[in-house]
């Protein structure tokens, strides 16, 4: 998540204004940020919204 938050901060923007450009809720994107709740649909949306591909924040990542 630290990828994503380093993107957000270069664009100036917080986690209300990623939501909008994802078109999610605020309380999704903070829950996905936080590690509370965490879906690839979202993942998808974030990635989209923040103009990369999912595989930029999530390479490596083994599904449990």
């Amino acid at each position: 998540m630290e990828r994503i938050a380093a993107d957000i901060a270069l664009r100036r923007w917080n986690e209300r204004d990623l939501a909008v450009r994802a078109g999610v809720a605020t309380k999704t994107i903070h829950r996905f940020l936080t590690g509370t709740v965490q879906t690839t649909k979202t993942a998808g949306k974030i990635a989209d919204a923040l103009g990369y591909s999912v595989k930029r924040y999530f390479a490596g990542v083994v599904a449990a």
